[in-house]
């Protein structure tokens, strides 16, 4: 997407916020510490974020009586505990992606992510820790303030399962999906110089032709 940005050593793009590729193709189809970041980070994020969904979306089905079991202030509390690591740790990658966004002035689908998932998250911090602060009207039952911590840690789980995806689809597991792959082997033993940023792949046809011969 933006082959114009180099770097030594590994990276992400100042301008899209995607992780830079490297220039040279091999046929090294080693393991891919980035693939095993994200993939536990989903999973672990997922196991956290799904009881948090069920205590929130529960609530307001009165046929459950929910709140005969769990109050909505332990509920809040409790809601709080398990997002915090879903939208601080596994979505860290997407913050720290969109204050780069920032300070490169190049904003992004990373800043929005930030922006939405971060806005539900503090918003619910301060409904949980100061809810004196709220008009009396946005108070419910036993004097507590709405939260939105679910929709924080699915945000940040959604779209960090978005980016799994796109990154299987195109650097596949450990850098070796079909195309991945393919584009390795057929290249071993000719390096052909790739505009990689944002897993753009550009080949130089002086070294098909060179190959061909």
């Amino acid at each position: 997407m933006h082959p114009q940005i180099r770097q030594v050593g590994p990276g992400n793009c100042p301008i899209c916020g995607m992780t830079l590729e490297p220039v040279t193709a091999t046929a090294d189809v080693g393991s891919n510490s980035e693939l095993l970041d994200m993939s536990r980070r989903f999973w672990v994020g997922l196991v956290l974020s799904l009881p948090v969904l069920v205590l929130e979306m529960a609530g307001h089905i009165p046929a459950l009586g929910l709140h005969d079991f769990v109050s909505p202030r332990v509920s809040t509390w409790i809601q709080f505990a398990l997002s915090t690591p879903v939208v601080l740790w596994a979505g860290w990658p997407f913050f720290e992606r969109a204050w780069a966004s920032v300070v490169h002035r190049s904003l992004n689908m990373f800043s929005l992510i930030a922006l939405g998932t971060g806005a539900a998250y503090f918003y619910s911090l301060f409904a949980t820790f100061v809810p004196g602060i709220f008009p009396a009207g946005f108070r419910g039952m036993g004097g507590t303030v709405s939260v939105y911590f679910e929709a924080a840690a699915e945000a940040a789980l959604q779209h960090g399962s978005t980016a799994l995806i796109a990154w299987l689809q195109t650097a596949g597991p450990r850098g070796s999906t079909m195309a991945g792959f393919a584009t390795r082997a057929s290249f071993a033993g000719h390096p052909s110089h790739i505009a990689t940023a944002s897993h753009a792949l550009t080949f130089n046809p002086d070294h098909l032709m060179g190959a061909a011969q």
